[in-house]
């Protein structure tokens, strides 16, 4: 028997700068990093983790714009991406990233 090992599609250069871009365009300067990762959730779907780290004291209101940066992420993502899901998790300055 023979274990394959699946690795995740990387992620073009192109496609991360257009994510970065829509969260940028989104939340501002309350935006003080952005990462991106992926890999595989607990299904086993290819998927892309996203942490959007905010500056100390970004207003909670600026978290309401979370929702509507799925639907952005996923448009700018392409048809090569289509399949995969981006999770988008806000992060404060300073948290680790646990990704």
């Amino acid at each position: 028997m023979v274990n394959i090992v699946r690795y995740p599609q990387k992620l073009r250069y192109e496609v991360r700068a257009d994510i970065e871009r829509v969260i940028r365009d989104t939340f501002g300067d309350w935006v003080e990093k952005v990462t991106m990762k992926m890999t595989y959730n607990f299904d086993g779907d290819e998927c892309l983790y996203i942490h959007v780290y905010f500056v100390k004291n970004t207003p909670h209101e600026e978290g309401r714009k979370l929702g509507p940066l799925t639907g952005k992420v996923i448009d700018v993502m392409g048809e090569d991406l289509e399949d995969i899901f981006p999770y988008i998790r806000p992060m404060e300055e300073g948290s680790r990233e646990h990704v």
